[in-house]
């Protein structure tokens, strides 16, 4: 085999190695001032989530939900009103300083908590509440990653949201587990891993499923 054939063949090789080793997706479709979205991340995500997911399967919040994007000054509209929309903003300003999964759910959890005083929990999780505020308050960045969540959600969804918290698995949003997420996160998690034949079952996701 000449050396131009096999390194075509390493690198197809490499390249389905890569495709085969991603990572299930989930994506958390949220509102902050949404009650069942407060009442899913209080009862479902907090109580099913574990660090050891973070090398199983990728979590993306997208914390925008069935707000619009409307004509200048306000950028956009929210389902339960400005204050909302403010918060979204927030969210998706701390969750882009925030790169680490864990550190990510732990702060959707306290900030969908505390709300207004969710500048405890830029501090509970090491970001600085500052830069949190330049971002959605100091600059265009806020605006621009709430687009960008609108634009990926309805890329997740196929369009605007039937109901909001939506969480979907595998990017499937009309799928059994996507349904199942709903009402038990972690059953839902490891029925998919079950599914997938290139899960690696380390003993510390065996002791997540039993």
């Amino acid at each position: 085999m000449s050396l131009i054939n096999k390194m075509f063949v390493f690198l197809a090789f490499f390249a389905l190695s890569t495709i085969h080793a991603e990572k299930p997706q989930v994506h958390v479709v949220f509102e902050a001032l949404c009650p069942a979205s407060i009442n899913f991340v209080e009862t479902n995500l907090k109580s099913n989530y574990s660090p050891v997911l973070k090398d199983h399967v990728d979590i993306t919040f997208i914390p925008f939900g069935k707000a619009r994007e409307v004509p200048e000054p306000e950028k956009f509209s929210c389902q339960h009103g400005p204050e909302e929309c403010q918060l979204n903003m927030m969210m998706s300003c701390a969750l882009y300083f925030l790169k680490e999964q864990p550190k990510q759910v732990d702060f959707v959890v306290c900030a969908m908590k505390l709300r207004e005083n969710w500048m405890e929990c830029a501090k509970k999780v090491k970001i600085l509440p500052e830069n949190v505020l330049k971002c959605y308050n100091g600059t265009s960045m806020g605006e621009e990653l709430q687009v960008k969540a609108m634009q990926l959600q309805n890329e997740v969804l196929g369009g605007f949201p039937k109901g909001v918290p939506t969480i979907v698995v595998d990017r499937k949003p009309d799928d059994y587990l996507t349904r199942l997420a709903f009402e038990d996160l972690r059953k839902a998690l490891c029925e998919l891993f079950h599914e997938k034949t290139d899960t690696k079952w380390t003993q510390e996701l065996i002791d997540y499923c039993k």
